[in-house]
């Protein structure tokens, strides 16, 4: 009997933990489906302050892979339709992306553009790769290889088919896109946890 009484237990907590419903409209939306895309796709520009607090300063998507039931990368896709120097951006993003160091670059890049906005050209980018000890001679390889086009080219491709009007935004499985907008509205949302619950949900979801 008290085994009996144990499983039951078990079963319902599971059906607890795992039968959260999400509302579209409310927390995502679904987009017409997209072949050959992440799992996670996350679009940023390093113009934006939203982008800076949903990065740097709550550290969102360390806390969503943290979180994450299944252990998916987020890939960040830099936008080039924000200010002036957003497509020379998007190429730093790829040369970041080759060098594996964009937890490295990304808080130095957000730190030039919003806060010491001392980045006029494409030359002034180049010299923040130098200054956080890339060489010179790497970052220029680096910055006209096939490779970095390849990625730019990549990311583009997909800013196109998925026309995000906004960032941050998050898109999963090429199918479903977050409400940012409502979500972020919401006084009780807990911007890590909250939204890896959601992902989680929509990772899984048919």
């Amino acid at each position: 009997m008290k085994k009996n009484m144990l499983a039951l237990f078990f079963v319902i907590m599971s059906f607890r933990i795992y039968a959260v419903n999400y509302i579209e409209g409310k927390e995502y939306v679904e987009i017409k489906y997209v072949h050959n895309l992440p799992q996670i796709i996350e679009f940023f520009s390093f113009y934006c302050l939203h982008c800076y607090q949903f990065e740097i300063a709550y550290k969102i998507p360390k806390i969503i892979e943290k979180n994450l039931l299944k252990k998916i990368k987020i890939e960040r896709y830099h936008v080039d339709f924000f200010g002036p120097l957003g497509d020379e951006l998007t190429k730093a993003w790829a040369v970041a992306i080759i060098l594996k160091i964009e937890d490295k670059m990304m808080p130095i890049l957000f730190e030039s553009v919003l806060k010491k906005q001392n980045l006029k050209n494409k030359e002034d980018i180049r010299n923040v790769f130098i200054k956080a000890n890339v060489s010179s001679k790497d970052y220029d390889a680096i910055f006209n290889s096939f490779l970095m086009k390849y990625i730019v080219k990549k990311q583009q491709n997909v800013l196109r088919i998925l026309k995000p009007t906004s960032v941050p935004l998050v898109y999963v499985n090429g199918k479903y896109q977050l409400c940012n907008d409502k979500i972020f509205i919401d006084k009780n949302f807990n911007y890590g946890k909250d939204f890896s619950k959601i992902i989680n949900y929509l990772i899984d979801k048919n």
